[in-house]
């Protein structure tokens, strides 16, 4: 049977991928965006410089699924706490219920 510390880092190493290809994404849709937009001035289009604020702008959702996605990989980090300091199944179950009763149902203030 694998470590619980095992399985938390396969997890994190999967979103790792993920989270880089966002990283990736947004950079590029600013660079993109702002070649665009370099362009529209010196060419005095203004359909182009709205193309590249359009652009620019979709660095937006990637920056925030990648965040997203670094916050549940510090979740999956705090779950070894309750799982390494647990004495029996029992006990870590109930660990975890508290943890994700605090984490997922936690109502925004």
């Amino acid at each position: 049977m694998r470590e619980a510390v095992d399985v938390i880092n396969d997890a994190i190493r999967e979103n790792s991928k993920d989270k880089w290809f966002l990283y990736f994404l947004a950079f590029l849709f600013v660079i993109v965006g702002l070649g665009v937009i370099i362009h529209g001035v010196y060419s005095g289009n203004t359909s182009e410089k709205a193309i590249g604020i359009m652009a620019s702008s979709l660095c937006y959702p990637s920056l925030h699924f990648a965040r997203k996605i670094r916050q549940e990989n510090i979740t999956l980090r705090t779950l070894e706490i309750p799982l390494n300091n647990a004495k029996t199944a029992e006990g870590a179950a109930k660990m975890l219920q508290i943890l994700m009763e605090n984490v997922y149902l936690k109502k925004p203030a």
